[in-house]
């Protein structure tokens, strides 16, 4: 018993602990936390990292990457991802953290899962979006699906970006754009609650900045749908802003 207690006590999330592997590089990041990683893990799962150890780079030679402007979360998450012992999901609560670094370091199976997560995570939203619900819960599924978009956008996934267009036109453009007014039939004490809880979140500021962000070209684009959707009447009561 005592025995099984000191195995459960060492026990570590990988990556997180020097000495696991002889080949062992170090990831140092600006917070000046560190990971250690297999070199022939990092070979096998980026072709970055498989040229960095394979040429004259001064990685290499000093056993060690520097990580700027990277987050420690971020990285460990995506290494975990592709543990063979982990291989923890990629979902909704980490896709947009990893997929960047998926991108940069050309891990094509993890920028895949992500793109495939991406894609699930609109297609849930345009459920909802086709859904009369209040205001607020509108704007915070909008805001959802301009994140997603703005992260496609940023990598190029014109797939995924196409179909966030579709899903965020069905909100209406006052929510999306993040210009919805409270209705005067709420009252003093409502407003007063939202002021207080969206001093903390703020789904409709959010709006707006994150469209605001867009390119010119998305913001016609997403303008150009809304109204197609209002020629075709495909709306609901809900929706008409």
């Amino acid at each position: 018993m005592e025995e099984s207690k000191t195995q459960i006590k060492r026990e570590t999330t990988p990556f997180t602990e020097s000495g696991e592997c002889i080949d062992e590089i170090e990831f140092v990041f600006d917070d000046e936390r560190s990971l250690y990683v297999s070199q022939n893990f990092l070979k096998y799962v980026s072709p970055v990292f498989k040229a960095m150890f394979e040429h004259d780079f001064k990685e290499k030679e000093n056993k060690s990457v520097t990580m700027t402007g990277k987050k420690y979360e971020d990285v460990l998450e995506f290494l975990l991802c592709l543990h063979p012992n982990m291989q923890k999901s990629v979902t909704k609560d980490n896709v947009l953290s990893v997929v960047h670094i998926a991108e940069e370091y050309q891990a094509e199976l993890m920028i895949t899962r992500c793109q495939s997560v991406m894609s699930d995570w609109l297609k849930s939203e345009l459920a909802l979006a086709q859904t009369p619900t209040s205001l607020e819960d509108r704007s915070r599924r909008a805001r959802t699906c301009l994140r997603v978009m703005s992260e496609a956008n940023s990598l190029q996934y014109e797939t995924l970006v196409k179909e966030a267009c579709t899903v965020i036109a069905y909100f209406g453009h006052v929510i999306f754009t993040g210009t919805v007014l409270l209705p005067p039939s709420y009252s003093k004490f409502a407003i007063r609650q939202r002021k207080i809880l969206t001093n903390v979140d703020n789904p409709v500021s959010d709006c707006k900045k994150l469209f605001d962000n867009l390119s010119i070209e998305l913001k016609y684009e997403l303008i150009q749908k809304r109204l197609k959707l209002c020629d075709t009447l495909e709306m609901y009561e809900a929706n008409e802003y």
